[in-house]
Order: structure tokens, then C-alpha cells, then sequence
């Protein structure tokens, strides 16, 4: 068994049924189950079922809810988690379409229907923007579950449909500066589940095996804003969620997510969401 680096992005192999080359796993995931950046080596699809919380997918940050779905190409990586003290119900989906579909189509085709699988493109996606797209993922979840007569087929056509879907989307994927994004990814990962605690720039510059000045530098250049700004935005987008699903109170949740004063918090929170934390209660607080 291999053994997982505390501060490594760890990469998936995944090993298909013999049968049929698609993994389908239902898993319930709580705020502190997945502590590592990880990737795989084939495609990863999901469904969210129930729960909040975010995505943090290679340098950006996303807020799931129920329906929405994750579009992860080889090698992009990944983590999720939980709004804090609560679960979500995921089904992650893995293939490979060079497998999936090598007797029903050609390489160039099936290339054509990849070009999404690219750093950055597409992530997660919103259930109720992309309703057609949640319809099929939610068939694709039943018939891998389920396995009724005719599962395959129907399974290879539903993937054959998404990745359309997909690529008529998504033709242009994002591009990364892989090289610079290796360096500060030590980083990345420690402050993804160390964000509510006090951390010193020093400290992740140390994790990196780089000087302060040259950690922040690179840090820049790869993500597109400071190491702090970074933290704060994890902590503003944790609180976010919370402040839509607890009852909990304002100052609180400031505390909760690791800001050391309300009025801190307050100003983070305006300077990321253009509101207050008050005025995000207030207008998306879920009864």
C-alpha cells in the first residue's frame, strides 16, 4: 500500500472491473474526511445527492449544493469538503474514454470529446444552470447502481452524451502554468485544511522548500493573488455557508472559520462578497 506525503497532491490509480471500465462510489463525506489535494488518472465525475460545502480544484474555490455536479480531467487536483459539522452524499463516477468507447468510435473521435480535459476546465458546475446535463448525471448514478437489464448500454450512452455536452461547452478549457502551480502546491494543500488556525507566510514558504520573498513571488504568479488573501478567501467561503445553513450567530461563525475579530471578518467578507456577512444572511439564509 502506498504510503500518503501530509503535504503531497497523492494521485488516484484506479483500478476498472474486468466487466465494465466504470468505478461508480456512493460516499457520505463529512467537513474534515478528505485532508489531501489528490488527483486520479482517468476522469472523475460527480453528483451531489444532499449537503453543501466546497471544492477546492486546483487554484480556485467553489461552493456546492445539492445537484450540482464535478467535471474533473486526469490529473487535476482536487479536494472537498463539508460545510463544518455536516455531511453531503456524493456519487463520484471514474472512466476512461479511450476504454469506455474504443469499439464504438475512433481515436480522433474520441479526442474531440475530450478537449475538456484540460487544468481548470470545467470543475464544478451548477445543477440549476446546467439542468439537461443534472438530468443525465442522476440517470448515469441510478444505472450504475442499480444495474438493471441493459446497464452498460445505457451507461456508455449517457457518458457518450455528457462528455457532447461537454465538449460543445467547454471548447476552449483554461490553461495553467503547470510548473509554477507544482511548486507552491505544498502550500495549497496545508492551508486547505489549516485555514481556521493562525498561519505565518514563513511557515508555508518553509512547506515549499522556498524563501519568504521567493514563496510569495511564485504564489503570485501562480494563483493570482497573495498567500493571505488566499487563506481569507477559504475562510470567506467556508462562512458563506454556513452563514445560509446554521443558525449559528455572525460573530460566531467569524470565529468558527478563523477570523479573530468580527470586525475583521466583516471587512474580508465585504471585500470578497461586495455585501456584508448580514446582508448574505439575510438574502440567501435558507429556512
Amino acid at each position: 500500500m502506498q504510503k500518503r506525503s501530509k503535504y503531497k497532491v497523492f494521485l488516484e490509480k484506479t483500478d476498472f472491473p474486468s466487466s465494465f471500465p466504470v468505478l461508480s462510489m456512493n460516499y457520505k463525506q463529512g467537513d474534515h474526511d478528505i485532508y489531501e489535494l489528490h488527483s486520479h488518472d482517468c476522469i472523475e465525475l460527480g453528483y451531489c445527492h444532499s449537503g453543501t460545502g466546497i471544492f477546492v480544484i486546483a487554484d480556485e474555490m467553489h461552493q456546492f449544493k445539492e445537484g450540482d455536479m464535478n467535471i474533473l480531467p486526469a490529473g487535476l487536483p482536487h479536494l472537498a469538503q463539508s460545510t463544518i459539522g455536516t455531511k453531503s452524499d456524493w456519487t463520484f463516477i471514474f472512466f476512461r474514454p479511450q476504454e469506455v468507447f474504443n469499439e464504438m468510435l475512433n481515436q480522433a473521435e474520441i479526442a474531440s470529446l475530450c478537449k475538456f480535459q484540460c487544468t481548470g476546465s470545467p470543475g464544478l458546475l451548477s445543477g440549476e444552470h446546467f439542468s439537461e446535463l443534472r438530468i443525465q448525471m442522476k440517470s448515469l448514478c441510478r444505472e450504475l447502481n442499480e444495474q438493471q437489464s441493459g446497464w452498460q448500454t445505457a451507461s456508455r450512452g449517457l457518458l457518450l452524451s455528457i462528455l457532447i455536452q461537454l465538449s460543445r461547452k467547454f471548447p476552449d478549457p483554461k490553461d495553467h502554468n503547470s510548473d509554477l502551480y507544482e511548486r507552491i502546491l505544498p502550500a495549497l494543500n496545508f492551508l486547505s485544511h489549516h485555514y481556521r488556525e493562525p498561519i505565518q507566510i514563513s511557515e508555508l514558504a518553509k512547506i515549499c522548500f522556498l524563501s519568504t520573498p521567493h514563496f510569495r513571488r511564485l504564489f503570485n504568479q501562480a494563483i493570482g493573488c497573495s498567500p493571505l488573501t488566499y487563506m481569507n478567501r477559504l475562510r470567506v467561503e467556508m462562512a458563506k455557508q454556513l452563514l445560509t445553513e446554521s443558525k449559528k450567530q455572525i460573530a460566531e461563525i467569524a470565529l468558527i472559520v478563523g477570523f479573530k475579530s468580527i470586525s475583521s471578518f466583516n471587512r474580508q467578507f465585504k471585500q470578497h462578497c461586495e455585501i456584508s456577512p448580514r446582508e448574505w444572511k439575510k438574502k440567501y439564509r435558507r429556512n
